[in-house]
């Protein structure tokens, strides 16, 4: 009898030595953890969902807005927290998806004063980071899943936050379903299941 997966909300750890460093992301965590940005009062990280943009906001150690892209339908509330770092000269740590210029604000004191930032991009995870995320995120999960396994899925899937994310998604719920240990031949299995939610009409 297969059993039916369930979805509980995972418990998000942002400590500073939970933190990986690596080429992907080592300027910005840098950055964060220096707090010197030259003449710039501001610091923009951008890059793709997942990539520890909220894990640095956390780390960084004074004003943060997480996600500026929330703002997009308000945006005279973000000119009011930008305003307010500037008149108090806080420095300010931003994180967004994409450039100031790709968000698209209406507003142009906004799209100044996010442009006038320090702008860091996080890459895309480097060899080393998508191992150490992978083996994260099955910790996460309370997954056993053996260093050769890791490799055999760092080495297959796309080289991307949100497919880490999808993949040990679909590798948990899969391994639930089908009460099956998490070895090589079963991670293979998961990378041919296309949609996570196959697994809730097959099992």
């Amino acid at each position: 009898m297969s059993q039916i997966p369930l979805s509980y909300p995972l418990k998000k750890d942002y400590a500073a030595e939970n933190f990986f460093v690596s080429s992907a992301n080592e300027e910005a965590y840098r950055l964060v953890q220096s707090g010197e940005w030259g003449a710039a009062t501001g610091l923009y990280i951008y890059g793709e969902k997942g990539c520890g943009k909220t894990h640095l906001a956390y780390i960084w150690q004074g004003i943060a807005i997480d996600d500026v892209e929330q703002y997009a339908s308000n945006e005279e509330e973000l000119f009011h927290l930008l305003n307010r770092a500037r008149e108090e000269n806080t420095k300010l740590l931003c994180t967004a998806t994409a450039l100031p210029s790709q968000l698209k604000f209406k507003t142009l004191d906004v799209q100044s004063r996010l442009a006038g930032m320090l702008q860091v991009k996080i890459q895309a995870p480097d060899e080393e980071l998508l191992q150490l995320l992978l083996a994260k995120q099955c910790a996460d999960r309370q997954l056993k899943v053996s260093p050769d396994v890791i490799s055999y899925i760092a080495s297959r899937i796309e080289r991307s936050y949100t497919a880490i994310t999808e993949y040990i998604t679909k590798l948990d719920a899969y391994a639930l379903a089908t009460r099956r240990e998490i070895t090589i031949p079963l991670a293979r299995d998961v990378l041919l299941i296309p949609e996570i939610s196959v697994l809730y009409r097959e099992f």
